[in-house]
């Protein structure tokens, strides 16, 4: 496996949790907002491939612009050998391969990269080390386990259908057909109900019927259920608000009103008559609403007194020595009148964090 390896690895995907408290961006420029979706971190994980000949970030987009990252992984990364054609080779999980990824003295828990806007990664390997890859990495096309089959391969498995036990089997079918316009031939007696909606398939079954078929009794949340959810995906963050609404006037329970989280989603909950969370979002705002957070360095410094201006010397000197007795971020930015990604940032600058 190893010759495999060195001879057909052309790219490797990083994939690992971002801290705040472990892993940090420095750009050049001080517009870089505390609360604006950082390069390649998406739900709250870092993901990224890079061409192991050209040294570069497939996806940095050149609005990034150059940076310093970095970020203490320890053994919670994941990281994949990719061929030419990008498919996966194998996979390593745990410690950094430092041998493939630098810093070479990283010792398996760091990465740092210089990257510049093209996306290409300042002193990046020439050669590489696949040994560790080929001592714990296990191939793409087997199983991560230890009770393979004889042929060492598993079947494809596809998502198939979302199964529902209910005691409230006409009034369920009401609301996923009359409320979501799900379809069904069902004739209202017969136990089991199939419902679609496009590619999805719903069905729904007696709570007593399944337990006479399983032999087993089992245990049924009252209220609402909190232990899963049924999500739909909608165009617009505009979309969300209109279906939340929408339910609601027709007397479907709220659960949570429309609420833009801080990675992006603009995210809803409604109940079906189980009692079921079902979630309607979406992570794509309109031109309107992309257009009320844009703001000129004038307006934000109606919040920020000092926002985008340049650092004097002073200052600096300043802000080392509160750091140094222990100012948090929050009082220093209100000391300096500037956001504390602002103050996060001028720290690292200085060596400080």
């Amino acid at each position: 496996m190893e010759n495999t390896i060195s001879t057909r690895a052309r790219y490797i995907h990083i994939s690992f949790p971002y801290r705040e408290e472990l892993c940090s961006y420095s750009f050049p420029f001080e517009n870089v907002e505390e609360d604006e979706q950082l390069p390649l971190v998406n739900l709250d994980y870092w993901q990224g491939t890079i061409d192991l000949q050209e040294h570069k970030l497939l996806e940095w987009n050149t609005d990034f612009g150059e940076c310093y990252f970095q970020a203490k992984v320890r053994d919670e990364g994941t990281y994949t050998l990719l061929d030419a054609e990008k498919k996966a080779i194998c996979t390593l999980k745990g410690y950094v391969p430092n041998s493939v990824i630098p810093p070479a003295d990283g010792c398996g828990d760091y990465i740092h990269f210089g990257i510049n806007a093209d996306g290409t990664v300042e002193e990046w390997y020439e050669t590489y080390d696949f040994s560790e890859f080929h001592e714990k990495a296990f191939p793409a096309s087997e199983d991560s386990t230890d009770n393979l089959t004889s042929s060492g391969k598993r079947p494809v498995m596809k998502f198939n259908t979302i199964g529902l036990f209910t005691e409230n089997q006409a009034q369920m079918v009401d609301f996923y057909r009359n409320i979501w316009g799900f379809k069904t031939s069902w004739d209202g007696d017969s136990p089991n109900v199939e419902m679609t909606y496009g590619n999805m398939r719903l069905i729904m079954f007696p709570r007593k019927d399944f337990e006479q078929m399983a032999s087993q009794n089992f245990n049924y949340p009252k209220g609402l259920n909190g232990t899963m959810e049924l999500s739909f995906d909608l165009p617009t963050f505009h979309d969300v608000d209109n279906e939340y609404t929408r339910c609601i006037r027709q007397g479907v329970q709220g659960v949570m009103t429309p609420t833009t989280e801080p990675w992006g989603q603009r995210t809803a909950y409604i109940a079906d008559p189980d009692g079921n969370l079902i979630e309607i979002s979406s992570f794509n705002p309109t031109a309107k609403e992309v257009a009320k957070k844009a703001y000129t360095p004038e307006e934000k410094r109606q919040k920020y007194g000092n926002a985008y201006l340049p650092w004097e010397k002073e200052a600096d000197e300043y802000l080392i020595r509160l750091y140094d007795e222990g100012k948090s971020v929050k009082e220093q930015s209100g000391i300096f009148e500037r956001n504390a990604g602002a103050i996060r940032s001028r720290l690292r600058k200085l060596g400080k964090v």
